[in-house]
């Protein structure tokens, strides 16, 4: 079956998508709104709600098919009752690990909102995670 996608002329197709590394569009995202709902689906992905209805999809990075490289996995995602004044991405090790993790700022508090960790191997088959965006 062949799908065929139409996008309206000077639209970005991947507009609604977000590198989980790039934390000023994760900023713009974020700041002065509220994470109201949190779902994890599995351990690849989750779901947040802001307080504007918006719907962030967390998607982990799938690596190699034939082995441990790229491989990603959802941790933990948490809600953040204040609105949000600061964003801070964090990188960590766990045993052999890389952890990445989304700490906002809220009343003065420090909250952890997104922890993913995974393997990048060589490097080839990516790593981290990507924000997909649900407007309402």
């Amino acid at each position: 079956m062949k799908v065929i996608v139409c996008v309206p002329k000077g639209e970005n197709i991947m507009r609604d998508r977000i590198d989980g590394e790039n934390i000023d569009e994760i900023k713009k995202l974020l700041l002065y709104k509220k994470i109201v709902e949190v779902h994890i689906i599995d351990q690849m992905s989750g779901t947040m709600t802001l307080d504007d209805g918006t719907v962030l999809r967390i998607v982990s990075n799938e690596g190699c098919g034939g082995c441990g490289s790229g491989w990603y996995m959802l941790e933990e995602l948490n809600k953040c009752d204040n609105a949000i004044t600061d964003v801070e991405l964090v990188y960590d090790k766990r045993g052999y690990d890389e952890v990445i993790q989304i700490f906002v700022i809220a009343e003065d508090r420090r909250v952890k909102v997104i922890d993913v960790y995974g393997d990048e191997g060589n490097g080839y088959y990516g790593r981290g995670f990507e924000i997909y965006i649900e407007k309402p």
